[in-house]
């Protein structure tokens, strides 16, 4: 995941909040574990402006080993450091850097999310573009302007969950963790 801007970065409590949450979200969705997620350094410096008016500030969760595994890598990344590039967060300090996509890798295949949208809310209209393409490319084209290998990332099984669900026909394909009450629970609401 590639997106050099998360919220706006507009310093006013209203942003403040918006700032806290996305950063809370990709929390959420991002398993360190798993993924890649690269941003502008300036972004993680906007969240931590934005702890500064909160009973907590960042300093304050830093130091009672408080911060969540994104935020610890995203504050421990270096790039000067040998072995920068395996990092699962890195921070880009380099203000041309303007990269915005989301790509999944199965076996050979990437398939890639790619558009005008930073991570934000707002009504402003965004472009997007679906690409599927080898992984050779991808690397080429994606992650070598970054210096980032994608052999540093990929798991050698295949583990990844997935559900389809067609609304109009009712239906429900999934391999979330492989459990026939994910599928029944998820038909329920159909």
């Amino acid at each position: 995941m590639v997106s050099p801007f998360i919220g706006f970065d507009y310093k006013t409590p209203k942003y403040d909040e918006q700032i806290i949450h996305y950063w809370h979200w990709l929390d959420e969705i991002i398993d360190i574990d798993k993924a890649l997620f690269v941003t502008r350094k300036r972004a993680l410096n906007r969240l931590k402006e934005a702890l500064k008016h909160r009973e907590r500030t960042y300093d304050d969760l830093k130091e009672w080993d408080a911060l969540s595994d994104l935020l610890k890598a995203a504050d421990e990344y270096d790039g000067r450091k040998k072995n920068a590039n395996k990092s699962r967060v890195q921070t880009y300090s380099d203000s041309k850097f303007h990269a915005k996509f989301y790509a999944g890798i199965i076996d050979e295949t990437v398939e890639v999310l790619m558009g005008s949208y930073n991570i934000h809310q707002g009504s402003s209209l965004e472009n997007i573009t679906f690409l599927r393409c080898p992984k050779n490319e991808f690397q080429h084209k994606f992650l070598d302007p970054f210096k980032i290998r994608i052999t540093d990332f990929i798991h050698k099984e295949n583990n990844f969950q997935s559900a389809l669900i067609d609304i109009n026909n009712k239906n429900v394909n999934t391999t979330l963790l492989n459990h026939p009450e994910y599928k029944e629970l998820i038909s329920t609401y159909l």
